[in-house]
């Protein structure tokens, strides 16, 4: 099997690196990967980070439990990209595995399951794409403060409320 192999963007990544990491495809490493991104953002000024930190958690979570990345030798590759002001990109490369991503509705009686809801819910933008056998999820997420609370603002002001 082979090991994973860096990937650009689903298109070319135009933006700063800030982390890339190459982890064994085993559960520990979704700590580190926690630690070092939520560090690499904080170094670039990232301030309200969480929310990246719990979609990458979700990512490599989803990479060693369901791709062959979780064998005996595999490995994840995570790279965090600077896109734009208080704008990061997440990609997690698996080892590949049947079948391609999808959101499903979260099920109150189970405890899984909402890794890809949470991207869709709390990300920019997702998506996956294949390099090879190759899997890449990425998800875009803001990671500033002033940024978070003007897209907030924005939303609340082009939502479609009802009439009274």
């Amino acid at each position: 099997m082979g090991h994973v192999a860096p990937t650009p963007g689903d298109g070319a990544v135009s933006g700063r690196p800030l982390a890339k990491l190459s982890l064994p495809g085993k559960p520990q490493s979704v700590a580190v990967a926690r630690r070092e991104v939520r560090k690499a953002l904080a170094d670039a000024g990232h301030d309200d980070a969480e929310d990246a930190v719990l979609l990458l958690s979700e990512m490599v979570s989803n990479a060693v439990l369901h791709t062959r990345s979780r064998h005996a030798g595999g490995r994840v590759l995570v790279e965090v990209f600077e896109i734009d002001v208080g704008l990061v990109r997440l990609e997690v490369t698996d080892e590949g595995a049947q079948g391609v991503p999808h959101v499903s509705r979260p099920d109150c009686d189970r405890t899984d399951g909402r890794g890809l809801w949470l991207l869709d819910e709390l990300g920019k933008g997702w998506g996956f794409r294949r390099n090879g056998e190759c899997g890449c999820t990425w998800v875009e997420v803001m990671t500033r403060t002033e940024c978070v609370r003007a897209a907030s603002r924005t939303d609340l002001c082009t939502r479609d409320w009802p009439s009274p």
